[in-house]
């Protein structure tokens, strides 16, 4: 019997992805690095060390831009890149006392931007498990495993929304079988070939549906 849900930030929650494409190109320009050149499909479900790493950023280089690229998002960040039902779904939750979380390959503060976005009351407090709270990020199966903790549910009692094979992976390695996936823009390059569904919107999971209809 599902009892709760575990939701991806980035590409899930927010509309995010072309943001932190333009938060690395942005940065790298403003420190007179090397022009770059990247596909931001590419790097959805990594967390920014490995995004760096893939672009082969200079190493000397990574704390500084780190911070600037965290700043830059944050400013950028905004109400309208909230992804549809999400804020009504999120606070149907918190009225029907329905447990959930949030699993993301980003660093807490990036997590913690996003969530802000949605208008909760303010003695609700989200679990979190974000890539700086475990020693494995996704697509290991740790951040799911604790967050499954965190909640006091089984694999078998949740939902899971993800827009990645790495986050997938992630999930299905923590033994969580229904897995929905929810494309966007940047998903081209995504298979999904573990989920358990395809979706084009909130209501097609019967869970959430229900929810949303109550």
């Amino acid at each position: 019997m599902i009892k709760g849900i575990i939701f991806d930030i980035d590409g899930i929650l927010v509309d995010s992805e072309p943001l932190h494409a333009a938060s690395i190109v942005e940065t790298l320009k403003s420190l007179a690095e090397k022009p770059i050149d990247f596909q931001p499909e590419s790097l959805i479900g990594l967390s920014l060390d490995e995004t760096l790493d893939r672009i082969c950023v200079n190493k000397e280089s990574i704390f500084e831009l780190k911070k600037l690229m965290a700043d830059y998002y944050l400013k950028q960040l905004n109400k309208s890149m909230l992804r549809p039902g999400i804020q009504e779904l999120w606070q149907k939750l918190v009225a029907q006392n329905i447990p959930f979380g949030c699993v993301s390959s980003a660093e807490m503060k990036i997590c913690r931007g996003n969530i802000a976005l949605i208008n909760l009351p303010l003695l609700k407090e989200v679990p979190l498990v974000s890539c700086d709270c475990v020693a494995h990020t996704k697509p290991h199966a740790l951040p799911y495993i604790t967050m499954l903790k965190c909640l006091g549910l089984t694999a078998d009692e949740v939902v899971v929304l993800e827009d990645s094979d790495t986050g997938i992976t992630s999930a299905r390695g923590a033994g969580i079988e229904n897995i929905y996936a929810w494309p966007h823009g940047l998903s081209n390059t995504q298979c999904y070939i573990d989920a358990i569904k395809v979706i084009k919107n909130l209501g097609e999971i019967p869970f959430i549906r229900e929810i949303l209809n109550n």
